[in-house]
This record gives C-alpha cells, structure tokens and sequence, in this order.
C-alpha cells in the first residue's frame, strides 16, 4: 500500500513541475501583468509559438495606435513576418484573399494547425456538406477533407494532394490515380479477369478494366469504338450522391449535360441506364450475356449512340 501511495504521489508531483513550465514561459511577458486572464487561457492547447516564447511584441505594439487590436501590421502581411507567404498553381480562397483568420486562431486553440474548428465544420462554413446524400464516401463521411485536399496550396484546381484527372477520359496509369490508390487497391483496375478484386464484374470481368484500362483491345464488353479511358470523374461523385455506389446522375460540360446516369444496385449486381452507351446488366454469380428486351426499353438515353 505504501509503494502504491508513493508512486500516486512521485506522479501528482511530476505533473505538477510540467504544467507551469509552459505557463512560467508566458509569465515572463510583462503584458500579463495586466492581461492575467490571457495568461491562463493561452497556455491551454496548441499555443502559438509567438505566444508560448511569450514575445507579444512580434504581433503587437504596446500601446497606442488606432488599431483597437495594437497589431503592428496587418493580416496577412502579419502573418508572413514568420510564416511564408502560400504561393502556386491553385490557391485556397481564404489564402488567396489573405483571409488567414477564417481558418486559424491566433493564439492558441484546442485542435492541431490552430484550426478554429474541427474538420469538416470548418470546410463546411463554405463548402457544401455532402452528408446528407444517401450514399456518402468514406473520407467525407468521417470527416477527413484533408486525406485528399490540401488546405493552403496544390497544383491541382481542386486542392487535391496527389494526382486525380476530374476529365472524363485519360490515359491509364498508376500515377493518374495516384491519390485513388491511397485507400483503394490498384488491381481493382489492372486485373481483367477476378473473383475478388471487385464487386463490378460480370461473372469474373472486371467491368472496372473494361471502363479504365481495356479500351483498345476489342472485349465484347467494349463500351464504344472511341479509343479513350473512362476516369473515375466519369462515372462517380467523389464526395456523395443520391445514387448507390456514389454514381452521379448526370455528366455535364459548362451547362450543358452530356449523359445522364441511373444506376440500379441488385443483390449480385446492378442495371446501368446511360446515354453513352446501350443499357448494361451485370451479375457477379450470374453473367449476363445479352440486355433484355425489357431492360433496353428503360434506356431514357433511347436514340443515343450507344455501341455494344
């Protein structure tokens, strides 16, 4: 019991002498003399470094100007005395507009970054939450916006952190969906023939490398004669959609829609009505050789140029 006792206590002390380091680091700034109550608040959490190394004056005159906030400068140009200054190809709205205290607390703040909020409440105070959709993938439905997006700076216009082509078609490659392949298997797409690689094959065609890969070899399972790749853009809405499988209803250029998309999910399979080519059936137990009769007569695309 008295070992016990001994080591509750070794433990209270230990962390007793680590909690006023960071708050002795900010006593030593004469400001709090007068701003105690800040002295409490700003060492709790992520502290900015300016703060914990108790150098107010970085950031702040004394006294004085008309500026209520004392700051020696204006933000952004604040913010670059330490911080670069964000440039390249595609930059964040908030960054472009210097708009640094949309995203950031200056302080201190209970999240990492000195992030305001918490992702995705703070991406969703602009951008659209896709929550609501039915169908909603994984990295939006757990909030993490940053697997796939920058929050400063990309060279893509979507602030996308690896390689994605939002065109409808490209060329195949590993690096063209470089930023897919961090969470879904590359084979899903190079492997013709699989029982197991994905669940959009008909029988074991892997109805992926149909669409991605196999545009030029003549599979009977051939969308169109054109020889182009469809990209996963083609097909899916990456953030969410009222569709199974993240299918998005429509393909559009400008204002213009191109195809529309209505996709029925089955027990084995589904039914794909597209206007880019003739209404398709598949069946991962069953293999559909031929569209019905009846199936072919949903087709909304009816006179489109669909190639079998």
């Amino acid at each position: 019991m008295k070992r016990a006792f001994t080591a509750v206590l070794l433990a209270l002390v230990a962390a007793l002498l680590a909690r006023p380091a960071r708050a002795a680091e900010l006593a030593d700034s004469p400001c709090f003399k007068c701003h105690y109550v800040q002295k409490k608040v700003f060492a709790e959490g992520t502290v900015h470094n300016p703060v914990s190394e108790a150098d107010c004056e970085s950031c702040h005159d004394d006294h004085g100007p008309s500026n209520k906030l004392v700051l020696k400068d204006e933000v952004p140009q604040l913010c670059y005395g330490c911080h670069d200054e964000v440039k390249g190809s595609h930059v964040h709205d908030p960054v472009g507009g210097g708009e640094c205290l949309e995203c950031h607390k200056v302080h201190n703040s209970e999240r990492k970054k000195l992030l305001a909020k918490a992702s995705p409440d703070l991406c969703y105070g602009c951008h659209d939450d896709f929550n609501s959709k039915p169908t909603v993938h994984s990295p939006v439905a757990e909030g993490e916006c940053l697997a796939c997006h920058n929050g400063h700076v990309a060279e893509s216009s979507a602030l996308l952190t690896k390689s994605y082509s939002r065109e409808r078609y490209t060329e195949y490659s590993e690096k063209a969906y470089e930023l897919c392949f961090e969470c879904h298997e590359a084979k899903t797409f190079q492997e013709a023939s699989t029982k197991d690689a994905t669940e959009f094959r008909n029988g074991t065609a892997n109805l992926h490398y149909v669409h991605v890969v196999d545009r030029l070899e003549g599979s009977k399972y051939r969308i169109e004669k054109k020889q182009k790749r469809m990209t996963c853009n083609g097909c899916h809405f990456v953030h969410g959609s009222d569709q199974p499988r993240l299918i998005r209803p429509s393909m559009s250029r400008g204002e213009m829609t191109l195809y529309t998309i209505s996709f029925q999910k089955s027990e084995n399979g589904g039914t794909c009505v597209v206007g880019c080519h003739k209404t398709r059936e598949y069946s991962r137990l069953n293999p559909v050789t031929e569209v019905s009769s009846a199936t072919r007569s949903q087709n909304p695309a009816g006179g489109a140029k669909g190639v079998d």
